[in-house]
């Protein structure tokens, strides 16, 4: 609504003229972002199935071997069959499921549509929505229901316009340093800690899981160190980019688009 806004006020464009205009720009960026990125991104689902295997493989071999802690040798056979069944379960199936994801990928794309034609009529009438829910309130209480109205627009708007920001920041940094040091697919990677830093704390753990294991069974594409110590780095990473989200980034983007104390 306020690039909208900006079109009516300071270049005199009707409503219906600047929301139309709006959503073409809107699409153009969208159409670029695909064209750049959807390749690429399916290039690297196809690259996980091919290496699936081989994670699959390194973790039985992990569990296999025993371990040694302060001298003592620890049986993880015992672990390792409790576990295997349920890992497979939960893992193996995702190597065929190429197809669902593209599938489901263009079921999210046919909802964008549907999502952007919708607001596109909210946002050209939007004005007529409001004025048919003002009439809904007694007269006593409009002007207080208004304030409110406008102090919880801009209040959610901010938060949302920020939280997408940190995620676009985030994600960005997890996708840059992951692919700097080497970790195979980094742009999934990216994406998926994007989406999940919108589940506070619980989504960036979440989302290294798959970054470690893909480091520690695969290794660096060119840093010379063994696969233990880069899994250990990309785990310092992941801890980096959290503590600056922490302290920096959610002070700065959300704590002063809402007027909050750091």
């Amino acid at each position: 609504n306020p690039p909208v806004k900006f079109l009516t006020t300071r270049a005199k464009l009707s409503r219906t003229l600047a929301v139309a205009s709006v959503y073409l720009a809107l699409i153009a960026i969208l159409s670029l972002l695909l064209v750049s990125f959807v390749p690429s991104l399916i290039q690297q689902v196809m690259s996980i199935n091919v290496h699936f295997e081989n994670i699959v493989e390194g973790i039985s071999r992990f569990f296999e071997q025993p371990l040694f802690i302060f001298g003592f040798s620890i049986d993880l056979m015992d672990v390792y069959k409790e576990v295997s069944g349920t890992l497979q379960n939960i893992i193996s199936p995702l190597a065929s499921r190429t197809v669902s994801f593209l599938i489901g990928l263009a079921s999210g794309f046919a909802w964008l549509i549907f999502v952007l034609i919708v607001s596109f009529y909210l946002l050209k009438d939007l004005g007529k929505l409001g004025r048919s829910l003002d009439e809904l309130v007694p007269a006593d209480y409009r002007e207080e229901v208004r304030w409110l109205g406008r102090e919880i627009n801009v209040i959610w708007s901010a938060f949302f316009r920020s939280q997408l920001v940190l995620c676009a920041v985030v994600g960005t940094l997890v996708g840059v340093t992951t692919w700097a040091v080497g970790v195979r697919n980094a742009l999934i990677l990216g994406i998926m800690a994007g989406v999940l830093e919108i589940i506070p704390n619980v989504g960036p753990t979440i989302a290294a899981i798959p970054a470690v294991l893909i480091a520690y069974f695969q290794g660096s594409t060119h840093l010379p160190i063994s696969n233990s110590w880069f899994a250990l780095l990309v785990i310092g990473l992941y801890v980096v980019i959290q503590q600056m989200e922490n302290n920096i980034l959610v002070p700065r983007i959300i704590g002063r688009s809402l007027n909050l104390h750091p």
